[in-house]
């Protein structure tokens, strides 16, 4: 409820200990008028009739309130039309502007040209720090050649909180949205930073705003229970592979030239079926390449992996020992992983092969969860004996049918086995230099607080470090 009171008796010094207007009251005040003009001119102010809401005050000593609705939208009006209040104008230029106006800005503040828009974050700030320097006595400084009374200085303080107040009702719900990132701008800010394939969002993940006009928009970005409760499970699913606990869920196979995978069509026997031999045109999955095909990852990590293979050379195409080389990819990106190009997969791991009698070759292949891979012979034939790129299913026949009639040797495989994670991604070695790490506080702070800067984008602000480390080591007591 908005009350406004007006005295008129000239000289009443009991006029200071009585409520005054509403800050965002357009009226004049009588005292007010007295301050500005001389004994005649307040005289015959005095005399005036203030009109307020069909309310007359005559000679100054009529008090008259209006109703809670009307002085509501009195006071209201003013500071939602952007227009400065009479009387912080009056003060300004009375007591401000000599060092905050045109020809000076100390501080870089220039309150006769600064906007009433209490709604916008930088002129509110603006507006708030003058009411603080105001409250606190700072401004006008001591030095200043005139200086307002004490009733002059609460009249305006209230007029700036209650235009505050009237702003802030004014607001959308919540004030202004803060700007989350959007799916795709965190998904890549999560990849870049922890440097991991098969980072996804989770399937619970909401989709983003599409009413917005564009999709960096704040309104349609906006931070609902759902994304909070994705964030923590993308911050588990990160803390899982960076950091990962034991006894993670692991695979095992044992496989033939039967059971090896490879399109049925394409595959290239040796007699009687007792070998495979790897084609040598590296173009994708179906005309180059052989796998397991029940292999998903289970858990990031090293799966040691052991092919019974031989060459038919001691040298490939390229004059060096032959070799075979491991390319890691996401099997549901494709409709069929057989179709997965090389080009777009992962080069993870590579093994030479000996000629001569079949040779035992193990290889360490790092591969994240979710993934899977392909097995190809980078050197049966050399890289530009083929096309590469898009083919087609008719082109891709037909070249492969040239290939397998030319004499150059290739590598024989008679079985593979695969077994894993038999060790931790090395990412986790790099990064805490043993596994498992020791719990201590100096080392983390060497290898924590710059990846939390990173994050971060900042320097990390007091306390933030400190927190972040005892967070860390209150884990490590708990886990053991």
């Amino acid at each position: 409820v908005c009350l406004v009171k007006a005295r008129a008796s000239r000289g009443d010094d009991s006029a200071a200990s009585q409520p005054h207007q509403s800050s965002c009251d357009q009226t004049k005040d009588v005292t007010l008028a007295q301050e500005k003009t001389p004994a005649s001119q307040a005289q015959a102010a005095n005399k005036n009739l203030c009109r307020i809401n069909g309310y007359e005050q005559l000679n100054g000593i009529a008090v008259k309130r209006m109703s809670a609705a009307a002085a509501l939208v009195w006071c209201v009006a003013p500071c939602l039309a952007n227009e400065i209040p009479d009387s912080v104008t009056a003060f300004a230029r009375a007591y401000c502007v000599e060092c905050h106006g045109a020809k000076s800005q100390d501080g870089d503040l220039r309150l006769d040209a600064l906007p009433w828009r209490l709604m916008e974050s930088e002129p509110r700030e603006r507006w708030e720090l003058v009411r603080d320097y105001v409250a606190e006595g700072d401004m006008p400084p001591a030095e200043a050649r005139k200086h307002p009374s004490d009733r002059r200085r609460r009249e305006f303080l209230a007029t700036l909180d209650a235009a505050f107040e009237a702003a802030d009702r004014q607001a959308s719900v919540g004030g202004t949205p803060i700007r989350r990132l959007n799916r795709n701008e965190y998904l890549n800010s999560v990849r870049d930073l922890f440097g991991m394939r098969m980072i996804k969002l989770p399937v619970s993940f909401p989709d983003d705003a599409t009413h917005a006009e564009f999709d960096t928009m704040p309104s349609g970005l906006f931070l609902s229970p759902a994304v909070m409760e994705s964030y923590h499970d993308m911050a588990t699913e990160v803390a899982d592979r960076f950091a990962p606990l034991p006894h993670p869920p692991s695979y095992r196979s044992s496989l033939v030239t039967d059971t090896i995978g490879g399109d049925s069509a394409r595959r290239w026997f040796g007699p009687n079926n007792e070998f495979l031999k790897f084609t040598g045109f590296n173009h994708s999955g179906w005309v180059g390449g052989l796998w397991d095909s029940l292999l998903v990852a289970p858990a990031s990590g090293v799966y040691r992996v052991s092919l019974l293979a031989n060459a038919q050379a001691e040298t490939g195409a390229d004059g060096k020992p032959f070799r075979l080389s491991f390319h890691a990819f996401d099997p549901t990106e494709e409709q069929l992983p057989k179709r997965y190009r090389l080009e777009r997969a992962t080069r993870v791991a590579e093994v030479q092969v000996p000629s001569g009698d079949p040779y035992l070759a193990q290889c360490e292949v790092p591969i994240e969860s979710g993934e899977t891979f392909h097995v190809y012979c980078d050197n049966g034939f050399r890289v530009d004996d083929y096309p590469t790129g898009d083919l087609n299913r008719s082109e891709i026949g037909k070249l492969l049918k040239t290939l397998k009639k030319r004499p150059e040797p290739t590598v024989e495989l008679r079985a593979m086995k695969i077994e894993g994670p038999v060790a931790v991604p090395p990412r986790v070695e790099a990064f805490f230099g043993v596994w498992p790490p020791k719990l201590d506080r100096e080392g983390l702070r060497s290898k924590l607080l710059p990846l939390a800067e990173q994050a971060y984008r900042r320097p990390l602000k007091a306390g933030e470090a400190d927190a972040l480390l005892d967070a860390v080591m209150r884990h490590g007591e708990r886990m053991g």
